[in-house]
């Protein structure tokens, strides 16, 4: 199957830095937003960084492996047009690059990883809360399952470095495909979550798009009301505030449903705002469209279950906030998050 360059969605973190440049540490947020200026495209089978701009005055590019080893005194690319740029970084570790312009400045990092053996690895740093703070890079990757992912995969992890795996499969799903993990990862934890009998329905037979639907909305009722379920997607919130456990990658079989619910109370608890916590959850469908594509060609009725739509989330977040009033009385009384930790720990 060809493979075609994957568009690692950018989201800008504007920053204004101290006057030593080279340290790294950031200071305050201004500037305009460049996510529409500036964005990296990578190749899924090579890994090759490509910048593409839309921006006719002079603007430069530094890199570096974590935000604060980015090489301020030289850049890997200047330019004064608008256009597409090889970058001169290194394709088998992460990159985490500074962008400049008379608009402002960023920091960016790919938010979705080029596995060539997964779909759906994605970074949820660089999102803008409510309150001007920003989600930290490389501190947690969601995706979907591991055991493909092949040599440079797993390095291009390691370079993160993960350290933590939380995986959300059922055991029948961990037998039958094993995770391949890269070596700097220290504990893996199974917190496996099996809501409703969607596999019944679906085996049976007698199935419509329409029953699927109805059961797809059922199972994400069930992901944040179900005490097993709930019981899981706490000892997750508890991990992620463990910080000598970071990075953290955390996944299911498609990174979808159990992974995106996840995702989702994550943003939440950090203070996103709920219309981009679903343009988030939304992107799935663009990741693991090719995961599915032969199967959907075979069986197109199950086309409700390989997808992700917006029902189906509001179907969680609308039950939480009918029984709990709001999502935030949700992750703090149910499910133990201190949300002041959480946002100290992931937000800057």
């Amino acid at each position: 199957m060809k493979q075609f360059y994957i568009f690692l969605t950018f989201t800008a973190l504007l920053v204004s830095c101290r006057t030593n440049r080279n340290d790294m540490r950031i200071a305050e947020y201004s500037g305009e937003n460049l996510t529409e200026t500036v964005s990296v495209l990578r190749d899924k089978e090579t890994k090759q960084a490509i910048l593409d701009i839309k921006y006719d005055k002079e603007w430069s590019l530094f890199a570096g492996r974590q935000i604060n080893l980015i090489d301020m005194a030289t850049p890997v690319l200047t330019g004064s047009t608008s256009g597409t740029y090889s970058i001169n970084v290194p394709d088998s570790i992460r990159s985490y690059f500074f962008f400049e312009c008379d608009k402002g400045t960023a920091i960016i990092a790919d938010k979705h990883l080029p596995m060539q053996g997964g779909y759906n690895f994605r970074d949820m740093g660089g999102y803008r809360n409510k309150y001007g703070k920003y989600v930290k890079w490389g501190k947690l990757i969601r995706s979907d399952e591991l055991r493909n992912l092949t040599n440079g995969d797993l390095e291009y992890l390691a370079s993160i470095p993960v350290r933590t795996v939380v995986d959300f499969r059922s055991g029948s799903e961990i037998s039958s495909s094993p995770d391949r993990m890269p070596d700097t990862v220290k504990d893996r934890y199974e917190l496996s979550i099996n809501p409703g009998n969607l596999e019944d329905i679906i085996m049976k037979g007698d199935i419509t798009p329409e029953t699927l639907d109805e059961a797809m909305v059922n199972m994400y009722r069930l992901l944040v009301s179900d005490s097993s379920c709930i019981a899981q997607y706490k000892d997750f919130f508890s991990l992620l505030m463990d910080e000598g456990g970071l990075p953290l990658l955390y996944h299911c079989t498609a990174g979808k449903d159990r992974t995106g619910v996840a995702s989702a109370l994550f943003l939440l608890s950090l203070g996103i705002d709920r219309d981009i916590v679903m343009e988030d959850y939304l992107l799935s469908n663009r990741y693991v469209k090719n995961k599915y594509a032969a199967y959907l060609e075979q069986f197109p009725v199950l086309l409700p279950v390989l997808e992700v739509r917006e029902q189906y989330l509001e179907a969680s977040l609308d039950l939480i906030e009918r029984e709990h009033g709001t999502v935030d009385n949700f992750l703090e009384n149910v499910l133990g998050v201190e949300l002041e930790k959480i946002r100290v720990i992931y937000l800057y």
